[in-house]
């Protein structure tokens, strides 16, 4: 019971997916430009369910590398937290 009340805490204390994927997809705009709004949405919802999979998986990973993307201001930070983490 502890361990399940531990996760729902550490879950609710992360940022959402369509946070972290809303960032991610503006960071990559700004370095390669707009794209097409079907490229976009599938991108965006390639994320989500990557992001949505780990977040399930592996929460403390999740936690750690969406809140290093959020304090990201260029896309290359962002592979770097993907490495970090």
């Amino acid at each position: 019971m502890r361990a399940v009340l531990f996760g729902l805490l550490l879950i609710g204390c992360t940022p959402s997916p369509e946070r972290v994927c809303g960032w991610r997809m503006r960071l990559s705009e700004e370095r390669f430009g707009k794209s097409d709004p079907v490229t976009r949405k599938r991108g965006v919802e390639h994320c989500l369910e990557l992001a949505r999979k780990e977040r399930r998986e592996n929460p403390a990973r999740y936690k750690c590398r969406s809140a290093c993307a959020l304090d990201s201001r260029h896309l290359d930070q962002v592979f770097e937290c993907e490495k970090s983490c």
